[in-house]
């Protein structure tokens, strides 16, 4: 029995990839690896609420929380910004 992994994933995504080019290609990684890359943001930030929580501490774990705060207000003035043009080009509908 096969098994279903990234591999067979992406064995499916390329075989019903319209675009066969190299480019084409590269955009469908591209946009897989900003999927992943999502994920394993939301998880690490998660898994730094809950080491904090526990009252853990480390030199790098300081460091590392504070690039999640900066980010994170990055993040929400993106969302902003991208609500904000979704409601513009509503309007102009």
């Amino acid at each position: 029995m096969n098994k279903f992994n990234l591999e067979t994933f992406n064995d499916i995504l390329f075989g019903a990839l319209k675009d066969q080019s190299v480019e084409g290609q590269i955009k469908l990684l591209k946009a897989e690896l900003n999927m992943i890359g999502d994920m394993l943001f939301s998880e690490t930030a998660e898994l730094l609420d809950e080491l904090e929580q526990c009252g853990y501490k480390s030199e790098r774990f300081t460091r590392i929380k504070n690039i999640k705060s900066n980010s994170e207000g990055l993040l929400l003035k993106l969302e902003g910004l991208e609500k904000k043009l979704k409601e513009t080009e509503n309007d102009g509908e």
